[in-house]
């Protein structure tokens, strides 16, 4: 049995695996690629000139490897789709305390005592809504803390 990571032609390992001889494991190789012998995690390693090279640390989870360039490279598919998810939690948790305010206008027109403190509530929704502007990794934002429910 040969224990073999199998790369394509630009170095990227695309099977790991045992074969049985020589013969089925260049079947398996794709045109223009090769085969290392050993198993090699495809995450962590391409292979270069016969040999496995570790990639370098990734700058962070909105870098994808460039073949091209062989260098991490910011993916903005990944990254427009990352803040797009990010705003969609920011609507979400404005949502969430925006009936809060509601109820807080009702008392107030109706002469009732209010429930809670209206500015912390709107201080806490203007925070949500700059969070994208004052975020630079949308990937870890710190999130305000909602003011307390009376």
């Amino acid at each position: 049995m040969i224990a073999a990571s199998i790369h394509d032609a630009r170095g990227a390992i695309v099977t790991v695996g045992r074969y049985p001889d020589g013969e089925t494991l260049a079947a398996n190789v794709p045109a223009g690629g090769g085969y290392i012998e050993g198993h090699f995690d495809p995450e962590a390693v391409y292979v270069s000139n016969g040999q496995a090279v570790s990639f370098p640390p990734r700058p962070s989870p909105l870098h994808g490897w460039d073949w091209h360039s062989m260098t991490w490279a910011e993916n903005a598919d990944l990254t427009d789709a990352v803040w797009a998810a990010l705003r969609a939690e920011r609507d979400q948790r404005i949502e969430a305390v925006e009936w809060r305010l509601r109820r807080s206008d009702a008392e107030r027109e109706l002469g009732l005592t209010l429930s809670e403190d209206r500015v912390a509530l709107l201080v806490y929704i203007q925070a949500l809504r700059d969070l994208p502007e004052l975020t630079t990794d949308p990937t870890a934002p710190i999130w305000p803390v909602p003011p307390q429910e009376a």
